[in-house]
């Protein structure tokens, strides 16, 4: 399971086919209230914050050694995985702003999926961000404090 998602392959497709049903209420916005929400500094800041919660800590506690190996993987998903990536999302028309909240999104979730079993990592937030993207969606906000409330996501196309 680890090794699709360092394929680019399966990237590719959660946009291209996102047929996967999303398992919780999802709210679906047109592409200009969309591309508004996620270049919100709200939007961002909630996706650092659930970032750094699971990146550094475990039971309170700080991780060790998992920096060295997270900067690695984000060093080869910046030089192998994303160029493909962004020329594709270029292809479709979104604005820088998105592209780079999507290839922030995209890396941290690849990261995650490969980091989770050696360091214990458990994140709902990311595993909900994973869902939505396997379904075709863009997420761009959230309405509620997580996990009360509903994602608010765009269709890429």
């Amino acid at each position: 399971m680890k090794e699709k998602y360092m394929d680019m392959k399966y990237i590719l497709e959660c946009f291209r086919e996102g047929n996967m049903e999303i398992p919780f209420e999802i709210e679906i916005l047109d592409s200009t209230e969309g591309l508004q929400h996620i270049e919100s500094s709200e939007w961002e800041e909630l996706v650092w914050e659930f970032r750094s919660e699971f990146l550094l800590k475990n039971k309170g506690q700080v991780r060790s050694g998992i920096g060295k190996i997270w900067n690695e993987n984000a060093a080869y998903f910046r030089k192998s995985i994303e160029p493909i990536l962004k020329e594709y999302l270029q292809k479709n028309f979104l604005p820088q702003a998105c592209i780079d909240s999507i290839l922030f999104d995209v890396s941290t979730l690849r990261n995650y999926k490969l980091l989770q079993d050696d360091f214990g990592i458990e994140s709902s937030f990311h595993d909900d961000l994973l869902l939505i993207y396997e379904g075709g969606y863009i997420p761009v906000g959230y309405q509620g404090t997580y996990p009360e409330g509903h994602f608010k996501v765009m269709k890429m196309v």
